[in-house]
């Protein structure tokens, strides 16, 4: 498991520690907390250092395709939005 440097998102489990990209042994991306293993949070979906505006959940989750999407606890939070120029894609 490769660790890709540290983010600006800061750790929702333990609030120390932050989330680094790391790789699978698989060649799959995930994130997850530069403070194991003491605190073994991991997301699999890129993290927004930004709070949740229905749950209030300290990180949000973006998709592949670079839209924050949800918050990372609660896929029922769905917030979609879009950056990139949806008019031209038909959207």
């Amino acid at each position: 498991q490769d660790e890709q440097g540290p983010s600006d998102v800061l750790c929702p489990a333990c609030g120390r520690g932050h989330l680094v990209s790391r790789t699978s042994r698989y060649g799959k991306i995930f994130y997850a907390c530069d403070g194991f293993p003491h605190c073994k949070y991991v997301v699999n979906d890129k993290p927004v250092a930004k709070p949740c505006p229905q749950c209030g959940w300290p990180m949000l989750i973006e998709d592949k395709l670079g839209r924050v999407i949800s918050s990372a606890v609660r896929k029922s939070c769905v917030i979609i939005k879009l950056t990139y120029n949806a008019g031209a894609s038909g959207l």
